[in-house]
């Protein structure tokens, strides 16, 4: 898996051309109140090429387990937020310390985010970074569900979904 915050998306270079974007959701509860995270990671998905099962599309691809590169989904921790996880996790500070390393030159990075929302609308500004004209489409631990997020390539759809 690559770290998202160590690459420049736009000059990567896959070793396939991929034909679909996928966003799988997981999720973790802790024992402690409002320790819900949501984690994801962009899979960008080899074309199936065995003419027995057919192409890899979203409608099929929550049957597959397709060869893919995977990138974490991950968003840099602003001050804001440092402060609002250390109230939450009564972290005593680390989420502030953190960021003030991101003051110093030190870009600090967070893989949890608090709702399937803020994962999409972050895992949607790194998938449009990569320039890629392939689909897109959020998935829950590789199934589909209610807030599934699907993006075609007709520029039409996509420049809607994108501008929200």
């Amino acid at each position: 898996m690559f770290d998202i915050s160590e690459i420049e998306p736009k000059d990567f270079k896959f070793k396939f051309e991929p034909c679909l974007c996928v966003l799988n959701i997981t999720s973790w509860r802790g024992i402690s109140i409002g320790a819900d995270h949501y984690y994801g990671k962009l899979l960008f998905v080899e074309q199936n090429t065995d003419p027995d099962y057919g192409k890899i599309t979203i409608e099929n691809i929550d049957n597959w387990l397709p060869n893919s590169i995977d990138f974490e989904v991950k968003q840099p921790l602003t001050l804001e937020m440092a402060k609002r996880l250390d109230i939450k996790y009564q972290s005593n500070g680390t989420y502030v310390s953190s960021f003030k390393l991101h003051e110093h030159g030190k870009k600090t990075y967070i893989n949890q985010f608090d709702s399937i929302d803020e994962i999409n609308e972050c895992a949607i500004k790194i998938f449009k970074m990569f320039g890629l004209e392939i689909d897109f489409i959020s998935l829950y631990e590789m199934q589909k569900f209610s807030k599934t997020l699907i993006i075609k390539r007709s520029a039409d759809i996509r420049n809607k979904v994108l501008k929200k």
